[in-house]
């Protein structure tokens, strides 16, 4: 049934792409945005970290690292011309799927959802700012930094719960 919906909204794009050059240009948005679809994939969540505190320095490691890059690629996306979002959006979508296969303890399993739901608002602000619609973005980029304040808060206070457990080894 979906392969079936892609095919009529492929052939769709084709036939229009066949009116015009704008059409053409428009046609191929639209089949970005098609691609670009959210992706439905549940997180793994494995270990205790009151039993491994390696567990929480490992992934708080990552996290740590994903979330300065999803900010820095966020920012330089908004820099660029917004025909050139394309590699930014892919590595975006690369980082998800990434982090979504990591592994996160118990204790930050709230943390781990936050960065992935910021992962999916930045693809958001990126995708909205390709388009050119630029109301959705500014509420986007809103959403998106009320998140990256709470995920810093939570990621500062599991380094610090982080901390405790390596004092009290």
């Amino acid at each position: 049934m979906i392969k079936r919906l892609v095919w009529w909204v492929e052939l769709l794009l084709l036939v229009a792409a066949c009116s015009s050059p704008d059409a053409a240009a428009t046609a191929t948005r639209e089949a970005q945005r098609v691609q670009l679809a959210p992706l439905q994939i549940t997180p793994v969540f494995s270990g205790v970290c009151q039993q491994d505190s390696y567990l929480l320095e490992s992934w708080l490691g990552m996290a740590q690292a994903q979330m300065v890059n999803l900010v820095r690629y966020v920012e330089d996306g908004l820099k660029r011309d917004r025909q050139q979002q394309g590699e930014l959006v892919e590595i975006l979508v690369g980082m998800r799927n990434h982090l979504v296969g990591v592994a996160a303890p118990d204790c930050v399993q709230t943390t781990h959802v936050l960065l992935l739901g910021s992962l999916d608002v930045g693809l958001d602000v990126l995708k909205a700012y390709s388009r050119g619609d630029f109301g959705q973005m500014n509420a986007l980029k809103s959403t998106f930094d009320s998140q990256r304040a709470v995920l810093e808060q939570q990621l500062t206070l599991l380094g610090e719960m982080l901390q405790a457990m390596i004092d009290a080894e």
